[in-house]
């Protein structure tokens, strides 16, 4: 059984994608049936909101990375696959972070910090990967940011983010070049 807390940023996510920005916490009230001063008995504003529903969804990510992580596929598989899970919970296509970034900043600046962050994991299968010899050897932080710029960049689109990012990791793993 959901919890109110947890029952209140699923509802914020569908708000968001329906609305943006520009949701209301009357909304998430009334498509719950509850008061928003029982919104605000768990959530102190709306930012807090959203900081929550950014981490329901990179927790989301997290989980679907550990499960890609004990899979007995090979390291490469898994290195792709890590790269390229993409969130079940919430459709980002579209939702501009754009807008976030102008009304939010501080909530912005918390989807790149954990962009930024829990990166060992990662890191350990592209390390099985070199020494597995599909790869050739990367400096992690170079690794960090070409990954990270490349989801920044991913995330302002309007088009469907997911293949976007598919056909971004491919390119990286597969090169330009006719072979």
């Amino acid at each position: 059984m959901i919890d109110t807390k947890n029952k209140i940023i699923l509802s914020a996510i569908y708000h968001y994608e329906k609305s943006g920005v520009k949701f209301k916490i009357e909304d998430i009230a009334k498509s719950l049936s509850i008061s928003k001063k029982s919104i605000y008995e768990y959530f102190d504003s709306k930012q807090s909101i959203i900081t929550h529903v950014i981490d329901y969804i990179f927790d989301d990510i997290k989980n679907q990375q550990q499960l890609i992580i004990k899979s007995t596929d090979n390291s490469l598989i898994k290195l792709r696959n890590l790269l390229t899970v993409y969130p079940k919970v919430m459709n980002i296509a579209g939702v501009s972070l754009k807008k976030l970034q102008e009304f939010y900043p501080a909530e912005h600046d918390h989807i790149l910090d954990r962009l930024n962050s829990n990166w060992d994991p990662t890191f350990n299968t592209l390390d099985n990967a070199i020494i597995d010899g599909y790869i050739t050897a990367i400096d992690h932080s170079h690794f960090r940011t070409l990954m990270v710029s490349l989801f920044d960049s991913i995330l302002i689109q309007t088009c469907d983010q997911h293949e976007l990012l598919s056909t971004y990791i491919n390119i990286i793993f597969n090169g330009l070049l006719v072979r």
